[in-house]
């Protein structure tokens, strides 16, 4: 992996159930850098738990994050009654250490008797009533020696939830996997069309969520918002796309090419893939009739 990502920084980020003995020791052999949040409550060399030993760490700094809205796709209709977790802002304590994990048993023999990671714990404090607390266990490679590497490490799990939307955004969006190729190589080629495709569909979903009232033009070109007013207003005629429509009356207008209503809410992967799609063969037939279209004067 470092080979193929040559002198980009990167840090191979996970969520939990990746805290594997042998993923963490090869790519900590390999001198990858890696964050991944911890599932297993191991056993320690002298007897003691891993969670137990982290709940040891001195605490080195508090901060203030937004908790998003956390929904269940396999929610009953308890889970609906009692409530999915809301969108808040969560006071969290953050502790960190060092800690010698030992090889577990079915592990083979091959790999190291043990290793020596850091270990973050982050927990949220005066958590109102009907909340359940945030506590992430961390372990990483990276270095934790002062506020400022902790608090890069919490930020580096954080971008995770990103990395998720962009993997929606490429398998669903751009329906990446459900590609019946056959060859690695043909997958290959095809995943480098579709990045930047995935990159923007996740740039307008990311700034209209964000900053719903900012500029369209900071996500599109003049041109396009010129097409998109000419396709949105010759479908709906009685609502006409704003003459400076912002990033999210400019995503419905989008959504709306496709038969997408406003009253459904903000526009899946699928619904945003197929708006885009029909807006750049638009520009794409603009461009190529722009040159004939002028002899017609």
């Amino acid at each position: 992996m470092g080979k193929a990502m040559g002198l980009i920084p990167h840090v191979h980020v996970a969520d939990r159930e990746s805290d594997d003995y042998k993923y963490l020791v090869l790519l900590n052999a390999a001198g990858e850098q890696f964050v991944s949040r911890v599932s297993s409550n191991r056993v320690l060399k002298d007897g003691s738990e891993l969670f137990t030993a982290m709940e040891s760490f001195k605490i080195q700094l508090c901060r203030n994050v937004h908790i998003g809205l956390e929904k269940d796709k396999l929610a009953t209709p308890h889970k609906l009654a009692v409530g999915q977790r809301k969108a808040r802002d969560a006071k969290l304590k953050i502790s960190a250490g060092t800690i010698e994990i030992q090889r577990p048993k079915r592990t083979p023999k091959s790999f190291d008797a043990s290793a020596t990671l850091n270990y973050v714990l982050v927990q949220e404090i005066e958590v109102a009533a009907g909340h359940t607390p945030v506590v992430w266990r961390l372990v990483t490679n990276l270095p934790i020696d002062t506020p400022e590497q902790i608090t890069r490490i919490i930020d580096i799990y954080r971008a995770r939830w990103i990395i998720e939307e962009f993997f929606k955004a490429l398998k669903t969006g751009c329906a990446f996997s459900e590609l019946q190729l056959e060859s690695f190589e043909r997958l290959s080629k095809m995943l480098a069309l579709m990045l930047p495709v995935a990159w923007k569909l996740l740039e307008i979903r990311m700034v209209a969520r964000i900053c719903p009232d900012a500029p369209a033009t900071i996500v599109f070109t003049k041109r396009q918002i010129v097409i998109l007013r000419a396709l949105h207003d010759h479908a709906h005629a009685k609502k006409r796309l704003a003459e400076k429509p912002t990033i999210k009356q400019a995503m419905y207008a989008i959504a709306s090419l496709v038969g997408h209503f406003p009253s459904n809410g903000d526009p899946g992967w699928l619904i945003l893939s197929r708006g885009m799609r029909r807006l750049w063969d638009a520009e794409s037939d603009y461009l190529a009739l722009r040159p004939h279209l002028s002899k017609l004067h």
